[in-house]
């Protein structure tokens, strides 16, 4: 058994429209294809649906702590039994400190919670808080790269980094993604590792060797960067591989092929793309090869957030 955790949320632009409905928790055996779970039983509306707002559903995911660890749109994350799926506890952060919770990630025994909203980052411990880390340093220093890739419009406030995605590198190097600004940023060394407009609207950081691999969401593009160099590389794009739907309403053209959730495993690539769909990618110095495929819904604003492998299988 090879499981896999892919968490998704519903988007519709009017607020409140989806009523009580959120997206879903897939739990799939990769071996064999199996949807074990998509969640739809369990109650999950808690910590997944928030009124009023217009994205509802399971945000970042990650195995931590010998339990499946969800955020959702309510600004909590929840510990699930990974072999019963039940609920075993949920954590609830209040605004305005915490809100907007993307990426969670277990390493070296804590749980990293990415607060996009306000641009912090938690470090949790036996589901209780031991630091909290302001980046309003991070926005001022980068406010050069935000004001350039931002100019001219009203859409992005002044040093808002829309900090979203966190990893490390093979050193142990903590890295950081500020989508607003472009940047790649080594949090450990408190520097720019690569600063790119393309990376404006990017989530997910995975490292190999001396490489990071972005997924640019809107681009639909997975990018290869070589944190020695800058030189980067597209590794995936969406319509190699996929067909854009015809005869399609915008909002559902809109959302179609949005690239978000990576994950690397040896020499494996698996990125997700709205609406639900797996894609494996073997990707080494030699070649770059789609390996395999597998859609889960064709709900439009159905968009995935995050994936996980379960580290038990993997």
């Amino acid at each position: 058994m090879k499981r896999i955790y892919i968490s998704t949320v519903n988007r519709r632009e009017a607020p409140g429209s989806l009523g009580e409905s959120a997206g879903k928790v897939y739990v799939l055996d990769w071996e064999t294809k199996e949807l074990i779970s998509d969640f739809s039983s369990m109650k999950i509306n808690k910590t997944c649906y928030m009124q009023p707002g217009r994205s509802h559903g399971s945000r970042g995911i990650t195995v931590h702590e010998d339990s499946l660890c969800i955020a959702g749109s309510n600004n909590t994350v929840g510990y699930y039994d990974l072999d019963t799926l039940e609920l075993k506890k949920e954590i609830k952060f209040d605004a305005p400190k915490v809100k907007a919770l993307h990426q969670i990630k277990d390493h070296d025994g804590y749980l990293y919670i990415v607060s996009t909203g306000t641009d912090r980052l938690l470090k949790v411990k036996d589901g209780e808080t031991v630091e909290e880390i302001d980046l309003i340093g991070q926005a001022k220093e980068l406010d050069k790269y935000i004001s350039q890739l931002w100019k001219g419009t009203t859409h992005w406030p002044k040093d808002k980094l829309h900090f979203n995605s966190i990893g490390w590198d093979d050193n142990g190097d903590e890295y950081h993604l500020y989508f607003s600004a472009g940047v790649v940023y080594n949090y450990t060394k408190q520097e720019v590792a690569v600063q790119k407009d393309f990376l404006r609207g990017t989530h997910d950081l995975c490292f190999s060797d001396n490489y990071v691999y972005v997924s640019g969401s809107t681009a639909r593009t997975v990018f290869k960067i070589d944190l020695k160099t800058g030189q980067e590389q597209r590794v995936f794009h969406v319509d190699d591989y996929d067909e854009m739907p015809k005869n399609r309403d915008k909002n559902e053209i809109c959302h179609w092929g949005m690239l978000r959730g990576m994950v690397l495993y040896e020499d494996r690539v698996f990125v997700c793309r709205a609406p639900v769909k797996v894609f494996e990618l073997l990707c080494n110095e030699n070649r770059i090869e789609l390996i395999d495929s597998l859609n889960l819904s064709s709900t439009y604003y159905e968009s995935v957030y995050d994936i996980a492998l379960d580290p038990r299988d993997w």
